[in-house]
């Protein structure tokens, strides 16, 4: 088979990008199956509440039904991940703990500090559940009082998308 990438010593072969592409694309097709069920949950693990449009996306493409929000301790923790130079496992245990009641094929809207997020989003999709993402459209607005100038961020619901792995890291769990 041809080469997809070939540089000094990093190959990649079609042949084997495609057949790890195939188990990934089955295993999204059979969680977007499922998801069309009506009887999924959905867990937010965001700094605010779900919208009413953020909802109704929810509902009609993701057929979730029950919304199911962190307590206000954990709440409060996933808004303050401590900013030190290694990440806090507690944090992360914390939200393992409270997404170990999730079934496979329930949806997890996650956004917030980075780095925990992608833990959480990893350890999401090596227990099959749905991870999203809100897209946002930011819109900028300014005025001015007297000599200064104040710029507000009105974030404005687009749509949600999937986390997904990149094909090549996919193949190690598949």
């Amino acid at each position: 088979m041809e080469n997809r990438f070939d540089e000094k010593d990093s190959k990649v072969r079609s042949d084997s990008f495609s057949s790890c592409s195939e188990v990934v694309a089955e295993k999204v097709q059979r969680n977007e199956n499922e998801m069309g069920q009506d009887s999924g949950k959905v867990y937010c693990l965001l700094n605010h509440s779900l919208t009413e449009n953020q909802l109704a996306e929810l509902q009609e493409k993701y057929g979730a039904g029950e919304v199911v929000y962190p307590d206000e301790r954990l709440a409060a923790t996933w808004s303050q991940v401590p900013v030190t130079p290694v990440l806090d496992r507690g944090v992360i245990q914390a939200v393992t703990g409270w997404l170990s009641a999730a079934k496979e094929g329930d949806v997890l809207v996650v956004q917030g500090e980075f780095g925990s997020t992608f833990m959480i989003v990893d350890y999401a999709l090596g227990r099959g559940l749905v991870p999203l993402h809100a897209v946002t459209r930011r819109i900028a607005l300014e005025h001015r009082e007297g000599e200064k100038i104040l710029r507000q961020y009105v974030f404005e619901h687009v749509c949600f998308r999937r986390y997904e792995r990149f094909p090549d890291a996919a193949c190690s769990r598949c």
